[in-house]
């Protein structure tokens, strides 16, 4: 008999069989009529609908009660049925199939039966798990015939919930079914009673508060070496097990596990071992992301995130070009070297997009410990892994790009040393096996794509640095920093502060002044904070409707930003004896050097002040002496180093200065005092000065230059040497500009001293 458009309530355990009654729950959105028929089946069909024959119940809804959200039915089962179809409705789930014959057990199995069922049911009925009524059916069942084991079978379902394979429309199979699984549910049952005694001897009147962690330890003595049945710790074999983790890693986490699965869940060894399995589960094995280089894309993402530095574009292009041909770990670490603010982490950010690779960033700006980067032991409380291990885990990669930020700045005591640690992480021939000590084995981080950034070299050790293909990234002239400030970091900022949908704009007059007026540095920092401040004030004003000017004029800025902070003026009003402008370079960039030297009765002596490093010492040294020994072609009185004492003051006396590229403006300062000659206000000079008067190349020559022309001063003089420097300039930046290449001290007093 076939039957179709039925109702299907799905469940979990088998709790309704033919002559059964029993209690479902359904949202109350669905409709169910009293006295309609439904069909019950298992709730994984509701997922996986391939099945083609499944069986269910049939039943009738007896009762209806309605609740908040819920109806409760009450449904009595009437016939087995085998599902052929499910068809999704409005709100419900319809069958279609038709009703099982049942197939009866013959009578000469019966005594076999009566015999186990009698001996399940006394089972059942001493531990209260079922009532005197099925032993009574029983007894029907010895007087009337076969089809009462049936019956007897279906009511003994509905005290014991069993799965739906238990249902079957052949008596044989049911029963048999059913007896299998009230042998599982008994075996269970006497299992946890055995646990439930023996945990109890162990308790006394005081601890019976214990009996659940008893309970537990029971359990993991008689699972003895096996694995626990703990959720968690499930979920981490398998995890390891479906991991691509090499086979002797991989033992030796499984022999953790082990050891966790029989440590008291309160020790603090239980703690420490389940922090590290958790994070050697959450590390990326076999996880990368696949390269997608485009050298047209890539030229255009590097034109859009960088306003001009040509040759750091063409060496990155370079180098991720050889890494595209290669496809291996061999390439060049390359080290980012250059003032603050210039771009250094924005080009390895750039180098991750290209490559559509994940980013990370590791600040090693003064760590100290070794630790930082081979992580601790995890033997210890609060270990953890170092910092390559945790960025390459948060990355979720095993191949992104990570910046070792701020490598110039690591320090070492104690503890040891970071930088020597990281000669392994740089080099391709050995971080194959990089053993991180939190995790105890060796760990491939070949894959990974390093980028370091520095302000200067000096301070980097020479093995490290040995690692390294240092690209030099200068910093910005007026003209450059004028066309970032309009493409790039006004529209950012208005963005950010919520102007981008007005028509703000900015004269071009007031971007010099800002930039000449507002800033004095090598990168972009405070350029734009104070492009920021201005956009900041607009918002002010828009929101208090006295937005008058959509366009940002010159004379406006010291409305919106303060007072000029520097002036474009010369140093000194006037040419003066014994004031020189030298120029300088650090870390920060360039600057300008002004020194003053001045000539008093004495005996000879040399006097120095402004916090002058060893190296400038000795270049004042060494440019007194030139000036003794040159003193009749020089036209120097002879008896000045005899009666006359010399004082070298370097201004902004609360900075450090140092390094030889200051002899020559030290000479000529001396010079200049010794003979009363004025020294020329609008000329800079840089140079390092030897015994015979020569002078010769020093570093740092865009950056001094750059200086000189924030100060206003264009005439420059520098090392004749230096002049292949001068290509880091477009023609466009050197207009204006005049540059004196020079061999020899004599040349530089010849074009500095006022005639």
């Amino acid at each position: 008999m076939k039957f179709s458009n039925v109702p299907v309530i799905f469940s979990d355990r088998l709790v309704l069989a033919p002559g059964v009654t029993s209690a479902f729950e359904v949202q109350s959105r669905f409709f169910f009529n009293k006295d309609k028929q439904v069909l019950v089946i298992d709730s994984r069909l509701e997922k996986d609908r391939s099945e083609n024959r499944a069986l269910g119940v049939l039943g009738q809804i007896k009762f209806k009660f309605k609740l908040k959200e819920v109806v409760k039915l009450v449904i009595e089962g009437t016939k087995i049925a085998a599902v052929r179809k499910l068809r999704s409705g409005k709100d419900l789930i319809y069958a279609e199939g038709e009703i099982c014959d049942i197939t009866f057990i013959p009578n000469k199995k019966r005594n076999t039966l009566i015999k186990v069922f009698e001996t399940e049911l006394n089972w059942l009925c001493q531990r209260e798990l079922a009532g005197e009524e099925l032993l009574y059916i029983l007894s029907l069942y010895k007087k009337k015939g076969a089809e009462y084991i049936f019956q007897l079978a279906c009511q003994l379902s509905h005290y014991i919930p069993v799965p739906f394979e238990t249902i079957h429309f052949e008596e044989n199979i049911f029963v048999k079914n059913l007896l299998d699984a009230l042998r599982k549910a008994r075996q269970q049952k006497q299992v946890d009673e055995e646990i439930t005694n023996k945990a109890s001897l162990r308790l006394d009147k005081e601890n019976r508060i214990l009996l659940l962690k008893e309970k537990l330890q029971v359990i993991r003595d008689e699972l003895g070496g096996e694995f626990s049945n703990d959720d968690e710790i499930n979920e981490l074999r398998k995890s390891f097990l479906a991991k691509p983790i090499p086979e002797a890693i991989k033992h030796e986490l499984l022999k953790q596990l082990d050891r966790i699965s029989r440590t008291p869940a309160d020790s603090p060894e239980y703690s420490m071992l389940k922090t590290y399995l958790d994070f050697v589960s959450e590390l990326p094995w076999g996880i990368s992301t696949r390269d997608n280089f485009n050298f047209d894309r890539t030229k255009k993402i590097l034109n859009k995130n960088h306003y001009g530095q040509a040759q750091v574009k063409e060496r990155i292009l370079e180098y991720l070009c050889v890494t595209k041909l290669t496809s291996n770990s061999m390439s060049p670490i390359l080290c980012f070297v250059g003032p603050p603010g210039v771009g250094k982490t924005s080009f390895a950010r750039s180098i991750a997009e290209a490559l559509s690779r994940k980013f990370e960033r590791v600040s090693l700006g003064g760590i100290r410990d070794e630790a930082e980067i081979r992580g601790h032991r995890k033997a210890y409380i609060g270990s953890t892994a170092g910092r390559i291990i945790q960025a390459i885990k948060s990355a979720r990669s095993l191949n992104p790009v990570i910046v070792l930020d701020e490598i110039d700045k690591i320090g070492h005591d104690f503890r040891g040393d970071p930088s020597s640690a990281l000669l392994e992480v740089l080099d391709p021939e050995q971080n194959q096996l990089f053993v991180d000590h939190y995790l105890g084995f060796p760990f491939d981080i070949s894959k990974v794509i390093f980028i370091c950034t520095a302000n200067r070299t000096e301070t980097i050790p020479a093995p490290l640095l040995d690692r390294l293909e240092v690209i030099e990234i200068y910093g910005y002239s007026h003209i450059e920093k004028e066309k970032i400030a309009v493409q790039f970091l006004f529209p950012k900022q208005l963005k950010l502060n919520g102007l981008e949908k007005l028509k703000v704009s900015i004269e071009k007059d007031a971007v010099k002044l800002l930039i000449e007026g507002y800033t004095r540095e090598s990168g972009l920092r405070s350029l734009d904070r104070e492009i920021a401040k201005i956009c900041r004030k607009l918002a002010k004003r828009f929101v208090e409707k006295k937005f008058k000017s959509l366009t940002i004029k010159k004379n406006q800025l010291e409305k919106l930003l303060g007072p000029i902070k520097y002036r474009q003026e010369y140093l000194w009003d006037e040419p003066k004896v014994g004031l020189v402008i030298g120029l300088a370079w650090n870390e920060l960039g360039g600057d300008i050097l002004p020194l003053e030297v001045f000539s008093a009765k004495g005996r000879g002596n040399l006097n120095l002040t402004g916090q002058l490093g060893s190296v400038m010492q000795e270049s004042a040294k060494l440019a007194k002496f030139y000036l003794q020994a040159n003193f009749k072609t020089l036209g120097i009185p002879e008896s000045f180093f005899e009666t006359l004492d010399i004082h070298v003051n370097a201004v902004y006396g609360a900075i450090p200065k140092d390094g030889p590229s200051a002899g020559a403006a030290l000479c000529v300062g001396m010079y200049s005092a010794l003979t009363g000659r004025k020294i020329k206000n609008t000329v800079s000079m840089t140079g390092e000065l030897t015994l015979s008067g020569k002078i010769l190349e020093v570093g740092g020559i865009r950056e001094k230059i750059l200086a000189s022309i924030r100060y206003g001063i264009y005439e420059i003089l520098i090392p004749k040497n230096n002049l292949k420097d001068l290509a880091l300039f477009s023609k466009e930046e050197l207009a204006g500009l005049t540059i004196h290449p020079v061999d020899n001290i004599l040349e530089i007093l010849d074009l500095a001293i006022v005639k």
